[in-house]
């Protein structure tokens, strides 16, 4: 088959969609055949082809357990709410403050949200009047 056209022409052009493509599907379909049932076994593992018998593999489990891991795993709920921002997140504070904060037991933003400053400036070596900051920032983050 040819057709007077670019491969662009071949995707695009009504003349190519009118005649050259059913013709393409045409001599598809003539050399396609599929493979009637008659020619398998009654166990179906064995394939006649002229006259031969020809072993088909059957219930080859190769990868059974990761189709099964796949399919639990398409099945599991999927968690759409929004992660937990990080203590960095919070204007003023750095990798530093974040690891003070934590150490003092301050590991979320929420943990920083309910926090007593005061209490908190005596562990950490921030003042009192940072941490309210903090803790307003964290507590906008949280609502």
């Amino acid at each position: 088959m040819e057709a007077s056209t670019g491969h662009i022409g071949l995707s695009v052009s009504s003349s190519s969609h009118e005649k050259l493509w059913p013709d393409v599907a045409g001599w598809f379909a003539e050399r396609s055949t599929i493979e009637s049932a008659s020619n398998l076994s009654a166990d179906g593992a064995t394939e006649v082809v002229d006259d031969t018998a020809v072993e088909i593999p059957v219930g080859d489990d190769t990868g059974a357990d990761e189709e099964t891991d796949r399919t639990e795993a398409e099945t599991e709920p999927i968690d759409e709410s929004e992660p937990e921002p990080e203590l960095e997140s919070i204007q003023g504070i750095g990798p530093a403050y974040s690891e003070q904060l934590e150490n003092a037991g301050v590991e979320t933003v929420a943990d920083l949200a309910a926090v007593d400053p005061e209490t908190l400036a005596e562990t950490v070596e921030v003042s009192a009047s940072r941490l309210r900051e903090w803790r307003e920032r964290a507590s906008e983050l949280t609502e």
